[in-house]
């Protein structure tokens, strides 16, 4: 998905965004994007104390999850290319009152130039799927982690279930895709249609990746840690 796409696709959905994904993702779908995100969390070995940037943070119904990890002391950063959806985050944060969280504006491609690192982890859940280059924002992510700093990702990789339920593509592809399009994205058969590399994208630049397939193969579940500064360039 083009940037100004996005820009214009979730600008239109986030007034409601929270609501199409408990309605489309966890009640039609039966999709519990709850559960991945705090396996996806947890992934990431947080404690006390730790900075934590969130990489396409929408409205920030990541933030509960990692704060519960880092406490006050902890410091968390979210970024998002839609001001709209910032302004929910923003919302959220304060109704909490998590005032150590910080937000900010901006392409997760050029990560490193809007992020103020080193981090001790980042996290990025169903925003990968959206950029042009994801390896990009990969490469962008192992610039803000400090030296041994761990990534997680969730994301989806495809619209059609793998293995025997791949029968029922007819009718799955068609359900996902109209889900897809209710919460903002303009086209998902072209952003879902082929499954990219993923796993090989992230062994590109992490070491020790850990790559798990979710929803039949329709979600995916990582994590790697940052290699030494001479490879992560």
């Amino acid at each position: 998905m083009e940037p100004q796409e996005a820009l214009e696709g979730y600008s239109r959905s986030a007034g409601q965004y929270d609501q199409l994904i408990e309605f489309y993702f966890r009640r039609l779908l039966r999709i519990n994007d709850v559960t991945y995100r705090s396996e996806a969390v947890d992934m990431l070995g947080l404690k006390e104390g730790d900075r934590v940037a969130d990489i396409g943070c929408g409205t920030g119904l990541n933030f509960e999850h990692v704060l519960r990890k880092i406490g006050a002391s902890g410091r968390l950063v979210g970024l998002d290319y839609t001001p709209a959806m910032l302004e929910r985050a923003e919302a959220r944060a304060r109704s909490q009152g998590w005032s150590n969280v910080r937000l900010v504006r901006g392409d997760a491609q050029k990560a490193s130039d809007l992020l103020q690192g080193p981090f001790d982890a980042v996290l990025s859940t169903f925003c990968m799927s959206l950029v042009p280059s994801p390896k990009t924002v990969f490469r962008e992510v192992a610039r803000v982690l400090r030296p041994q700093g761990r990534f997680a990702v969730c994301d989806a990789q495809q619209i059609v279930p793998k293995g025997p339920l791949g029968l029922l593509a007819p009718v799955v592809r068609p359900a996902v895709a109209f889900v897809l399009r209710k919460y903002g994205q303009s086209n998902p058969e072209a952003d879902y249609g082929r499954p990219r590399p993923w796993k090989t994208m992230l062994t590109d630049v992490f070491d020790g990746v850990n790559f798990e397939e979710r929803y039949w193969g329709i979600l995916f579940i990582a994590s790697g840690v940052r290699r030494g500064d001479e490879k992560a360039s």
